[in-house]
């Protein structure tokens, strides 16, 4: 399996608001809106002198009054590099990994499954996010920039409460689930299994062979779920971020 095209379909689904290519790196910044979209990204470890990447990363970030990360995966072989920003202060948080699943015949558990669009889809989202509507404005515009076809789809119960949500973005033969979220009254309902399985049979129809999605190593209920559902680990990463 190439892991470096699951990464960069994974960019292209979830790109940032700004990025900067750099020798086997990319600079990303979304005004805060999650690690991933802000952060330097290592690609290589062909990606030269140590110090000159993180100066360039410091100083991108100094500028956008946002703090320096760097994202490193298991698959850039940047052992030196993960070394040296631990010595010079760069906490390591965030352990995930990246599972992935070949796709196949998927039994759609009989719910109120309802693809919408970005727009009602962010409406729901957020119902479930209370606190984060800050974010709801850079979020859409991301969403706007995915390089795919975005499948959004929702649970509803008749009183109109969301009960869960998720996305999938399709790109040539990966489909990326992002966003995956339960409404915490109505857990261990099996509605993200629904759910998942939904935007599984739909990204199948839309051409997809493979799925992909991140989880952080801590959320061990999410990947549990997960493995029930036919994803294993493909490799892992971590973000260094500076004190």
């Amino acid at each position: 399996m190439n892991f470096i095209a699951i990464e960069k379909a994974s960019r292209e689904a979830g790109p940032a608001l700004e990025e900067l290519q750099l020798r086997g790196a990319i600079l990303r910044c979304s005004k805060g809106f999650s690690l991933r979209a802000n952060s330097l990204i290592v690609l290589s470890s062909q990606c030269g002198d140590w110090n000159k990447l993180v100066r360039c990363c410091e100083n991108f970030f100094t500028r956008r009054n946002q703090p320096s990360v760097v994202r490193i995966s298991s698959i850039t072989k940047s052992a030196g590099l993960d070394s040296h920003l631990h010595e010079l202060g760069y906490e390591k948080v965030k352990p995930s990994r990246v599972l992935l699943h070949r796709l196949g015949e998927t039994t759609v558990i009989s719910t109120s499954i309802e693809e919408v669009s970005i727009k009602k889809w962010l409406e729901n989202f957020y119902s479930l996010h209370q606190g984060c509507e800050k974010d709801r404005e850079v979020h859409s515009q991301l969403l706007d920039k995915a390089i795919g076809k975005c499948i959004p789809a929702v649970i509803v119960n008749e009183q109109g409460e969301t009960l869960c949500c998720g996305l999938c973005v399709v790109n040539g033969e990966f489909a990326g689930l992002f966003s995956i979220v339960t409404n915490i009254n109505y857990r261990q309902q099996n509605l993200a299994t629904s759910l998942i399985q939904f935007l599984l049979s739909r990204a199948k129809i839309t051409g997809a062979t493979f799925a992909y999605l991140q989880v952080e190593d801590t959320n061990a209920a999410a990947r549990d779920l997960y493995r029930k559902l036919g994803f294993s680990t493909a490799y892992k990463y971590w973000y260094r971020v500076k004190n």
